[in-house]
């Protein structure tokens, strides 16, 4: 448990209320309303799921909500079907396959997945069978999953771009998975291992343009798996087809403020990712609209930016990691933009929330929103109509999800103190592997939660244990750094020390033509926390490293503050340019 300290004194940036223009048509008439409406939730989350399983198409209705383990008893559906049913709009749906500009409708899409289910029946696969679904970033991973969710299959995500083929392989492997549909752009990439399941089935370029008729969907149960997932350390979780389905579409309402009739949502972020898969489905549950950028274009911001402007999305939902690197590569700003971008990740720095509001003019407004897989999709994250917003904190837990943080003894801690998230109960699309564990259920993230019950995020991973004094956590060196005139990225990690807490390195990038130096920023990291505070080094770096996913590569600053260098030069997690450049700035700094 880390000690607390006045995080509105610490940012200084205030509240953001949100714009006329988002309140109007908003869920809610104004932030008590919706507090009122998260306190009935919390109170009957039994009644709340069901209200929000009533609005989604069964094949048989249950008649209750039920519970862990085993969520809406008698239920059965067809997820894929569920998606494409009476919410979804039918003239537009889902945009991206091929080009940005390019549109199916759900008589398209149905279409689509008639067709490839049609090649997919030679396979006889039973109900239940995990296939490994390996596409790049982009729309074509929902027609395929689609698909294969329409014959009852388990989909098990992967996108071959991100990961090396030894890690594809052990993922098949570790979910068992009977059979891959994949690319033949993938395939002649050789971006797939030989030691993959047969059967295997590579999709021609042109696959989307196929049409005809679906064949019956196939009912399951409520509890069957729709999706295996996994967290940042390769574990794999199954998630509920309903429980799935009924949190996607509370998402999409509450925290992504999706209000359906045709709403057109922007959609960038890993497609393996639950982030983007909730996303996706819980728009078309909700009636709105999907709009996929594909993976390898707009890769400048600029050209983003005009994509944004052409396609005008009401609504960006975009991993924080995706806009970092766009606004390391360029600048600019554009007068038309949406009315919402929502940053989804762990942890957002007051930084490059004020660099996302600039870039529409101040215009758009901006919010956090927090997934996990384990927990079945987003949890946290503001009502976006409704609800004010500070900068580094992602607001408040979602709709029915109770939310606690917790130390490394499972105990409450009092509010301001650092420690892990963890849920008070069950959800309806909390992974299977863990809905018989007794809350809390930890989540993966360490977080703090203030007074008024705003989520504060400070990353994945563990809370260290230290025998003195809790330093003070990297998440708040980051998030007081980053605020600095002439900060444009900044990353702090500790490697341990003998006998004691771990010690702090801060790499610091300094913004285009800024003068900074490193017994200033560790002066006012003094002045704000004491002299305890200040990191054992300040570096000074022209680039921080970032894993294909868009994450700073920690692990590598880790070693470098810890004199460990030696090979990172010759790893395949990011930009070896990047990581050498980095070994060699940091040497010269510390010589001189």
């Amino acid at each position: 448990m880390t000690a607390p300290h006045d995080i509105e004194r610490l940012l200084g940036t205030g509240r953001f209320d949100p714009p006329p223009d988002l309140r109007r048509g908003a869920c809610f008439d104004d932030e008590a309303s919706y507090l009122a409406f998260i306190e009935a939730a919390a109170s009957d989350p039994d009644s709340f799921w069901m209200r929000m399983a009533g609005e989604i198409d069964w094949i048989d209705m249950p008649a209750r909500a039920g519970g862990a383990p085993r969520w809406f008893p008698g239920g059965r559906l067809n997820l894929a079907a569920t998606c494409l049913g009476r919410g979804a709009p039918a003239d537009v749906l889902l945009s991206g396959v091929r080009s940005s500009s390019e549109w199916m409708t759900r008589g398209d899409l149905l279409g689509c997945v008639g067709a490839l289910c049609e090649m997919l029946s030679a396979w006889s696969l039973p109900l239940g069978a995990p296939v490994l679904i390996a596409f790049p970033r982009g729309a074509e991973i929902l027609p395929a999953s689609l698909a294969c969710l329409w014959r009852g299959w388990i989909c098990v995500p992967v996108d071959p771009d991100r990961a090396d083929p030894g890690r594809v392989s052990r993922r098949a492997q570790a979910a068992g998975c009977r059979a891959v549909l994949t690319s033949r752009s993938v395939v002649d990439a050789g971006h797939l291992p030989g030691d993959l399941p047969s059967p295997r089935l590579a999709l021609s370029p042109d696959w989307t343009a196929l049409r005809s008729e679906p064949p019956p969907a196939e009912a399951v149960d409520a509890m069957h798996p729709a999706f295996m997932l996994a967290d940042s350390a390769g574990r794999l979780y199954s998630l509920p087809c309903a429980g799935f389905a009924v949190q996607a579409l509370s998402s999409y309402r509450y925290l992504l403020d999706g209000r359906g009739e045709k709403d057109l949502h922007w959609l960038q972020m890993a497609s393996h990712h639950a982030s983007f898969l909730a996303g996706s489905l819980g728009a078309w549950l909700g009636g709105g609209r999907v709009v996929v950028p594909p993976g390898g274009d707009l890769q400048d911001l600029s050209a983003w930016l005009d994509a944004i402007g052409r396609t005008s999305p009401r609504v960006v939902v975009i991993q924080a990691g995706e806009l970092e690197k766009l606004l390391m590569d360029g600048s600019g700003s554009a007068q038309r933009g949406p009315a919402l971008i929502v940053l989804e990740g762990d942890a957002v720095s007051p930084g490059l929330y004020r660099q996302a509001r600039d870039l529409f003019e101040g215009r758009t407004h901006v919010v956090q929103a927090i997934s996990r897989p384990e927990g079945g999709g987003y949890l946290v994250g503001p009502q976006p109509g409704a609800v004010s917003v500070q900068p580094a904190s992602a607001g408040l837990a979602a709709p029915g999800v109770g939310l606690i943080i917790v130390d490394e003894e499972g105990k409450t801690c009092p509010p301001g103190y650092g420690g892990r998230a963890a849920l008070r109960r069950p959800l309806p699309g909390l992974a299977i592997e863990l809905q018989e564990h007794e809350p809390p259920i930890q989540i993966g993230l360490h977080a703090r939660v203030d007074p008024a019950g705003c989520v504060w995020s400070m990353g994945e991973g563990k809370v260290a244990r230290t025998k003195a004094r809790t330093p003070v956590a990297t998440a708040e060196l980051e998030t007081m750094i980053a605020s600095l005139d002439g900060v444009q990225q900044v990353a702090v990690v500790r490697h341990e020390a003998p006998g004691g807490p771990g010690r702090a390195w801060a790499f610091v990038q300094p913004a285009p033509d800024a003068r900074l130096e490193a017994k200033h920023i560790g002066a006012q990291i003094a002045d704000r926390f004491g002299r305890e505070a200040v990191p054992e080094s300040i570096q000074l770096v022209s680039q921080l490293p970032f894993s294909r996913t868009g994450k700073v590569l920690r692990s590598v600053l880790r070693r470098i503050a810890s004199g460990d260098a030696s090979g990172l030069g010759d790893l395949e997690v990011g930009d070896r340019e990047v990581i050498q450049r980095l070994i060699g700035e940091c040497q010269d700094e510390n010589s001189g």
